[in-house]
């Protein structure tokens, strides 16, 4: 199906954004391993956001982390 989508940016990732520190944190507890530390980084970290793909596109994501 054709969109109007001429001029949008799309970024092909999950709506959601746990922190780096819960995901790993749960995965290692989910698998069995040690929780893990981390070192707290003075600078922020860009963040990759897919705004445009449901409004833009209709598109309704199956699975959210």
């Amino acid at each position: 199906m054709a969109k109007e989508a001429f001029g949008y940016l799309f970024n092909g990732c999950s709506p959601v954004h746990p922190a780096k520190a819960d995901f790993y944190t749960q995965a290692a507890l989910d698998s069995g391993f040690e929780k893990p530390e981390f070192i707290r980084e003075l600078k922020e970290w860009k963040v990759v956001e897919s705004i445009n793909v449901g409004p833009v596109l209709a598109y309704q994501y199956q699975v959210l982390i």
